[in-house]
């Protein structure tokens, strides 16, 4: 029988999976392995590495849906906790000589690619030896220093080296420093010679056994196929590059290359895979069962504390716990699980529906007039879904381009290939350009993975933000007490900055995991060039809270907004939240929805409240809150010291 173990992380589906699908067509059994790795709580929150409170919630459920859909086929989800590397080398050697592939689809976050660039090289040690080799450093020579996890012995006067658990014999072990392949993984193998001796593999170490220069290693003739797969873009970023080759940093001419593949040499992209599923495709989870627990071979999971059920990840912990959000929240708001629960339409079959609906109701044609307008419910709200992979942009793209929307749409068809194809014409493109920016964003992360954290354009490494412990010139009320940027912070965080479209914004976000897409802009741009705070802080806080946290869309968003990053908004485009409120929620719907002590408001009063003329219907400063800043005052700071970064 040949295992393939499937590992699923951000593509939590059984349909248009390609690992699941290479490995059927391969005839191999499927093992499900979803592993909870040790970067998930404990990584670099400067990279964001650390898994935000929000999103570990809406996983939580994610999980239990996958598992559940994998249980109708008579297997089960394997969830393992801790290094991957680790983990996997534990469960290959449990099920012995019965694992012949590993399959995955690929992740594009910087800590992501080194970490599978890692585990792709190590699992290729691993076949191409059996032995686990532990990289500790480079040499000078362009090779890794490392060590086997092998037992030496002599047999008939020569030594060999039998494949054990974990053990430091061999200390001055050598391997070749692995070649780079376009998807980030890598290829590796080992500094020796491999020949055949007496129908067995035998691996002949060089010079560096000094007690034994001719020993040889055992090694087990066991092939392991180490593949990934591109399964959560349309076109992996390494294959588009400009007319000078390098990467794009402007939205439209990204788009329209995009357009013409997808009418051309790549129109297979976006077509999702076909294949059926049946219990035969998977190892049922009685054969699961036995060999985990059987004790046989000496390698227990159970005794690593890597094998766990869904609720032993504690995934839905409160958020008053969570440091990052203990200190800020009110105490009429109730605990993070109990209010955010509700809104978690997690799981592919909950995808799949909220597609259709979007289909169905004519929203995906209606996209480009309701988009912008936060109390109708005129986006796809699939964020959260793609982000997890239960669904894959693929199965999104193509259900909305195979929409026909009338004569228009199928006129201007076959004129996407031009350069100069008038997207705007076609109802449908509204939203499939959405897709494309979407892959924009992985494109970006993929060819400047520093941005995450640093910004794209060099100069604004210089601009003056506020520093979070600096007395600024906030104000909580006529009296012009003075709040520091890091008050400030909160009160943006809180939805207390005295701007209703603001204040709203953040309020659904703290209350849903989710904002709308407008008011994101309105908000992202009131902290960056209203209250001048740094876009990370921003970043940071949306990670956090937000369930479709996406490292790649989170950063390019704040980025634009900031005018740090590509194709970003120039830094005169400064969103005034009273102007932006009246013309995208005129009547106050979306701010009433949100901010409760607003109700009474008129649709006129509403956007400005401490305009005199509200001061009628409330007590402003006791019900609603004093603007922390004034607009027009920060609007005129931050044009100055944008300036300043062009001298």
């Amino acid at each position: 029988m040949s295992i393939a173990i499937i590992l699923f992380r951000n593509d939590l589906r059984l349909a248009d999976n390609p690992a699941l699908h290479h490995a059927i067509s391969h005839g191999k059994k499927i093992l499900p392995v979803f592993i909870y790795e040790d970067h998930f709580d404990s990584g670099n929150e400067a990279n964001f590495e650390r898994l935000g409170a929000a999103t570990k919630l809406w996983l939580h459920y994610s999980l239990k849906s996958l598992s559940e859909s994998i249980s109708e086929y008579g297997s089960k989800l394997l969830v393992l906790k801790g290094n991957q590397r680790v983990v996997l080398n534990a469960l290959i050697d449990k099920f012995e000589n019965s694992i012949s592939s590993v399959y995955w689809n690929r992740r594009y976050e910087p800590h992501h690619i080194k970490l599978d660039t890692e585990l792709k090289e190590f699992l290729t040690y691993k076949a191409d030896g059996n032995a686990e080799i532990e990289a500790r450093g480079q040499l000078k020579d362009g090779t890794v220093a490392g060590r086997t996890s092998s037992r030496l012995r002599r047999t008939n006067d020569r030594s060999v080296l039998s494949v054990h658990e974990d053990h430091e014999d061999d200390e001055n072990a050598e391997i070749e420093a692995p070649r780079q392949l376009k998807d980030g993984t890598v290829a590796g193998r080992t500094s020796s010679r491999l020949r055949r001796t007496n129908d067995r593999s035998v691996l002949r170490v060089h010079e560096d056994q000094e007690d034994d220069e001719n020993a040889e290693i055992e090694a087990p003739r066991q092939y392991l196929e180490v593949k990934s797969f591109g399964g959560n873009l349309l076109i992996e970023p390494w294959e588009l590059l400009n007319k000078q080759s390098k990467p794009y940093q402007v939205y439209t001419p990204f788009s329209k290359q995009y357009f013409h593949l997808f009418e051309g040499s790549m129109a297979d992209r976006i077509r999702p895979l076909e294949y059926k599923l049946s219990a035969d495709n998977f190892l049922s989870k009685e054969d699961i069962s036995k060999i985990i627990e059987n004790a046989g071979n000496g390698v227990e999971l159970q005794s690593l504390e890597s094998l766990c059920s869904i609720e032993d990840l504690n995934l839905r912990d409160r958020g008053e716990e969570n440091k990052n959000t203990k200190n800020i929240i009110p105490e009429q708001y109730h605990p993070w699980v109990d209010k955010m629960t509700k809104y978690i339409k997690a799981g592919e079959t909950k995808a799949r529906e909220a597609l259709d609906e979007f289909i169905q109701t004519n929203s995906a044609l209606s996209y480009g007039e309701k988009r912008n307008s936060p109390f109708l419910k005129g986006t796809s709200q699939l964020s959260t879904n793609l982000h997890f992979g239960e669904i894959s942009v693929r199965q999104v793209y193509a259900a909305v381009n195979n929409l026909d929307s009338g004569k228009e749409i199928s006129e201007n068809k076959a004129a996407i290939g031009a350069v100069d194809f008038p997207l705007s014409k076609a109802k449908k493109y509204d939203y499939l350009k959405q897709l494309i920016w979407r892959e924009f964003a992985h494109y970006l992360m993929y060819h400047f993975p520093h941005t995450v954290n640093q910004p794209l354009r060099e100069e604004f490494k210089y601009f003056n933000w506020r520093k979070l412990d600096d007395i600024q010139a906030g104000s909580e009320n006529q009296n012009a007490n003075k709040l520091t940027a890091h008050q400030m912070l909160k009160k943006w965080q809180q939805g207390e900055t005295g701007y209703p479209i603001v204040d709203a914004g953040m309020k659904e976000l703290w209350e849903t995991g989710w904002m709308h897409n407008r008011v994101r802009m309105i908000a992202a741009s009131f902290l960056v060039k209203d209250l001048r705070i740094h876009w990370i802080e921003g970043a940071k806080w949306f990670w956090d809270t937000l369930f479709d946290a996406d490292l790649a869309n989170n950063t390019m968003g704040w980025q634009w907004v900031a005018g740090s990053g590509a194709d970003a908004a120039p830094y005169f485009r400064i969103f005034n939240p009273t102007t932006q409120s009246e013309r995208f929620d005129p009547d106050g719907i979306y701010i009433k929805r949100w901010v409760k002590s607003l109700g009474g408001c008129s649709s006129k009063d509403i956007h400005a409240p401490f305009i005199a003329g509200a001061l009628r219907l409330m007590k402003l400063g006791e019900n609603y809150p004093y603007p922390v800043v004034d607009h027009d005052i920060e609007r005129k700071v931050a044009l100055d010291e944008f300036k300043k970064l062009r001298k």
